[in-house]
């Protein structure tokens, strides 16, 4: 196996497990920012703000539950604690467009993702953002 193939494997089993601890009781999604040279600076993972109790029927209503989940990507980003210009992140899903816009802002040069997101939206958004990025990639697990 490929030096990049291992370590792409490892940072998405990382977000995997990272994901598990997500409350969302349908999408579990996790994120790790890894520097260039293969060092781990932040993981995140989609959940309430801190401080705010995470209660079923919040989780259950899909209105309330968009408007006060912070993303994977954005939880690791707002935590990371270096400069993310340049670095990579691996995530569970691919980004949505608004993901995306913040991650493209904050440098990360590379994305790595292992599913598809089946609800991608504003795909025009999505595709001119996805153009500065040099590498978006899915990971295939064998």
């Amino acid at each position: 196996m490929a030096s990049k193939d291992k370590w792409n494997k490892h940072w998405i089993e990382v977000a995997v497990v990272t994901s598990k601890l997500s409350k969302d009781p349908s999408t579990k999604v996790g994120a790790v920012i890894v520097t260039p040279d293969n060092r781990q600076c932040s993981v995140g993972y989609n959940g309430f703000a801190s401080g705010i109790e995470e209660k079923e029927e919040e989780w259950n209503n899909r209105s309330i539950k968009y408007e006060m989940v912070i993303h994977a990507e954005e939880n690791a980003l707002l935590f990371c604690p270096f400069q993310k210009n340049g670095c990579k992140i691996y995530l569970t899903h691919k980004p949505c467009h608004r993901c995306l816009i913040k991650l493209v802002q904050c440098g990360i040069s590379e994305i790595y993702y292992l599913n598809d997101y089946t609800r991608t939206g504003f795909l025009d958004i999505w595709n001119k953002h996805a153009a500065k990025v040099p590498i978006i990639e899915q990971v295939i697990l064998p």
